[in-house]
């Protein structure tokens, strides 16, 4: 694990924190070093990613025509939206469209007892064969679903604050190094094909701009 963490086709990422820790900004940064087209589901309209591309209609065809001219583009769904929002989860996974999904919070996609909706489902369990890589933020481990941990390639780690969300990412991670006390904006990485763990810094905020300042097909 020597050169610094990206999401492939064919892979999954976790990113964990509490408000502030600095997920977001890190996230961001793990998707402007990771290849391909992205979507990103912005619910909470934080305005780091939208700036980061060209707003569109959170439907499959308004996602994928946005795509035609941009390497990202941005999506704008309400907390509200949560069936609809996994309709169009299923159906991207279904069109085989080569397309990866940012989502800012995971806990609006879950409904409790480690579940889901077929469409997020469908993009964590299926969408990898179809080269559609994930990247999805929380603050709130405890209470996503169990699918995003037991598919996940890679674990980001931020603060947290409740013991319960320390646990439940050591009990998928079985990494007990992950859980410590870290400056805001320090990060662990856990990279599960070879149990590795590695502690970073601060992203550079202005390297996200510059990534995606330039045109990547």
């Amino acid at each position: 694990m020597s050169e610094l963490p990206r999401v492939m086709p064919n892979q999954r990422a976790l990113i964990m924190g509490a408000t502030g820790s600095g997920k977001t900004t890190g996230a961001a940064w793990l998707l402007s070093r990771s290849p391909g087209k992205w979507v990103i589901l912005n619910s909470k309209y934080d305005p780091l990613l939208t700036s980061l591309g060209p707003s569109v209609d959170w439907s499959p065809d308004a996602i994928l025509t946005g795509l035609e001219k941009s390497r990202v583009v941005v999506a704008h769904p309400t907390v509200y939206d949560q069936g609809p929002l996994d309709a169009v989860l299923f159906d991207l996974c279904e069109s085989g469209a080569p397309v990866g999904v940012m989502v800012d919070e995971l806990l609006y996609l879950s409904k409790g007892n480690g579940q889901c909706g077929p469409g997020l489902m469908a993009l964590l369990t299926r969408g990898r064969a179809r080269g559609q890589p994930f990247i999805g933020c929380t603050q709130r481990p405890a209470n996503i679903t169990q699918y995003a941990y037991t598919e996940a390639t890679f674990f980001g780690l931020y603060n947290l604050r409740a013991d319960r969300d320390w646990q439940r990412v050591v009990d998928y991670t079985q990494c007990p190094e992950l859980r410590r006390a870290r400056k805001p904006h320090f990060w662990g990485w856990f990279d599960t094909n070879d149990n590795a763990h590695r502690e970073y810094g601060p992203v550079p905020h202005l390297d996200i701009v510059r990534r995606f300042g330039t045109k990547i097909a």
